[in-house]
């Protein structure tokens, strides 16, 4: 796919994830699988993607979820706040 001219890259699984070891500027490249990638694209990978949420790539910008919804009691932001924390 490609959005304003950058090639948009959507890696699905291990296998996938395995092939692709550079990238390039004019690449986004999104992936459910850690990627250590040599080159100057962006990623979204998993530990990004927990950060932002979801993207939509809409009028000429990428919007996350986390800049539509903002930090709620159900889907905080960071991995600690989500952590169980047992009644005291």
């Amino acid at each position: 796919m490609e959005w304003l001219g950058k090639e948009v890259l959507h890696i699905t699984g291990k296998r996938a994830a395995q092939g692709i070891s550079d990238c390039k500027d004019n690449q986004i490249v999104i992936s459910a699988v850690a990627l250590d990638l040599n080159g100057g694209c962006e990623v979204f990978d998993p530990k990004r993607l927990l950060k932002t949420g979801s993207l939509a790539l809409i009028d000429g910008k990428i919007t996350t979820s986390a800049e539509v919804t903002g930090d709620r009691l159900w889907s905080p932001r960071t991995r600690e706040d989500r952590a169980f924390k047992p009644y005291q």
